[in-house]
C-alpha cells in the first residue's frame, strides 16, 4: 500500500478524463474479514453503474474497473485497520492508498479524481508522521490528530533493526578480507557483535544504525512538509537529530520505549508535542487574514479567489469542511459561474482553489466541520 505525498494528491487532482472514478471506504477497527470485500464490491457496482449512466457502454464499464474488482480479494488490503482506503481508476491508471483519515463512504464519477477528502493530508495542521525507533523495530506511523497506519517500510532502504545494519557490515567486511586481506577485513569491519538492546552496546554500532534510519527516512520524506515526530529511549533523540536531514523534526520525542506502544498511543503522545505548534500557525494565519482583508490583500469571495489561486496569488488558504460550492471556472479568462445546486459539469469550487494554492507552493488549512465558524474559504493573497 502505498504512502500518499503532496506529490501524489497534487498528480491526482491534476488528472484528467471522461470517466475518472474515485472511491473512498473507512477501514475501521473491528471490521469483519468478510465484510471489507462485500463493501467494496458493493462500491465498484456503483462506481460501474455510474459510468454507464455518463454514457460508457456495460462491457467497456466492465473492463475498466476489472482491476478494481480483483482488489476485492486481495488479502494484503485488508490487513490495516484504521483510517480509509481511497482508490482511483480512469483508463488504465490505478491508484489506491490507505489515508489516516476518516472519510465516510463514497464513490464519484466525472471529469477528474475527486481529492477533496484528501485536502487535510496537505494542509498545515493535518498531518504528522511518527518514527518509533529502537534496536529492535523500526516503525513508521502516518497521523491525524484522530487516526493513525503503519506506513510500510518495504520499498525503502530503512533497516528495521539493528541487526539489519550489523548484517551489512558483516557482508562487507567478509568481500573485504576475500579481496584486501586482513588488514582489509579490519578497515571492514565496522561493528562489532553484540546480543540484545542494553548497556553494552557499543555507541557507535547505535550511531551508524541510526545513521541509516535517518538517511532513508529523508530519501522517503523529501517531498513533505508534516512534522515528523521521534519515540525512542532518551539516549537516540540527539543521534537521530545529528543524523537528520528533513527539516520538520519536532525538536521533542516521546520518550521510552516504543517497542510495545500501540500506533493509537504514540498518535496521541506525538499530538500533544505538534498540536501546539499547529495551532500558533492557524492563529497566526487568522489575524494575518483579518489585517490583509483590511488592505484588500484578502478575500473570502469564491469568485475573486479561484482565479486568483490559478494564477499564484493566493499564498495561504482557510478551508473549513463546509457544503460545496458548485460551479465552473474558465482558466483562459478568469470567469467564475457560481452555482446554487450542481450542474453538469460543475466543481466543487473551494476544491479548485485549494489545488490551485497547492500547486502554487501555496499553504491550505483544512478546518474541520463545526469546530470553525469562518466563511467557506478565505485567502490572503501574495500580492
Amino acid at each position: 500500500m502505498n504512502i500518499l505525498s503532496h506529490g501524489d494528491v497534487l498528480w491526482l487532482a491534476s488528472f484528467r478524463d471522461s470517466h475518472c472514478v474515485s472511491i473512498y471506504m473507512p477501514t475501521f477497527w473491528g471490521m469483519d474479514q468478510r465484510q471489507g470485500p462485500i463493501r467494496l464490491r458493493n462500491l465498484v457496482d456503483d462506481a460501474q453503474c455510474r459510468l454507464i449512466a455518463r454514457g460508457l457502454r456495460a462491457p467497456a464499464a466492465r473492463e475498466r474497473l476489472a482491476p478494481l474488482r480483483a482488489m476485492v480479494d486481495d488479502p494484503d488490503l485488508w490487513r490495516q485497520r484504521g483510517g480509509s482506503l481511497a482508490i482511483f481508476a480512469a483508463g488504465s491508471t490505478v491508484r489506491r492508498f490507505q489515508t489516516p483519515l476518516e472519510i465516510d463512504e463514497l464513490v464519484a464519477v466525472n471529469g477528474r479524481f475527486h481529492v477533496k477528502p484528501l485536502l487535510n493530508l496537505l494542509s498545515e495542521d493535518g498531518l504528522f508522521y511518527v518514527l518509533a525507533l529502537s534496536a529492535h523495530a523500526v516503525r513508521l506511523l502516518q497521523c491525524t490528530r484522530h487516526a493513525a497506519r503503519e506506513v510500510s517500510l518495504e520499498p525503502y532502504a530503512i533497516p528495521r533493526r539493528l541487526d539489519d545494519v550489523q548484517k551489512y557490515y558483516e557482508y562487507e567486511k567478509t568481500v573485504r578480507f576475500h579481496a584486501t586481506g586482513v588488514t582489509g577485513a579490519r578497515r571492514g569491519a565496522m561493528f562489532r557483535r553484540t546480543e540484545g538492546y542494553d548497556q553494552t552496546l557499543h555507541k557507535e554500532e547505535l550511531d551508524r544504525f541510526v545513521q541509516a534510519v535517518a538517511g532513508g527516512m529523508h530519501d522517503l520524506l523529501r517531498t513533505e512538509r508534516a512534522p515528523l515526530v521521534l519515540a525512542c529511549v532518551d539516549r537516540l533523540f540527539p543521534m537521530y537529530r545529528a543524523h537528520n536531514d528533513y527539516a520538520h523534526l519536532a525538536d521533542r520525542c516521546v520518550g521510552g520505549n516504543p517497542d510495545r506502544a500501540a500506533a493509537d498511543t504514540l498518535r496521541a503522545a506525538a499530538w500533544e508535542i505538534v498540536a501546539p505548534q499547529f495551532q500558533t500557525n492557524l492563529l497566526a494565519t487568522r489575524r494575518q487574514f483579518e489585517r490583509a482583508l483590511a488592505k484588500g490583500l484578502a478575500s473570502n469571495d469564491v469568485k475573486d479567489v479561484v482565479p486568483a489561486a490559478h494564477s499564484g496569488r493566493v499564498g495561504r488558504l482557510m478551508l473549513p469542511a463546509a457544503p460545496a460550492q458548485w460551479g465552473r471556472f474558465d482558466p483562459r479568462n478568469g470567469r467564475v459561474e457560481l452555482h446554487a445546486a450542481r450542474q453538469d459539469g460543475d466543481e466543487d469550487l473551494a476544491d479548485l482553489a485549494a489545488v490551485f494554492t497547492l500547486r502554487n507552493s501555496g499553504t491550505v488549512y483544512g478546518l474541520s466541520a463545526g469546530e470553525h465558524h469562518e466563511p467557506a474559504l478565505a485567502a490572503i493573497y501574495r500580492w
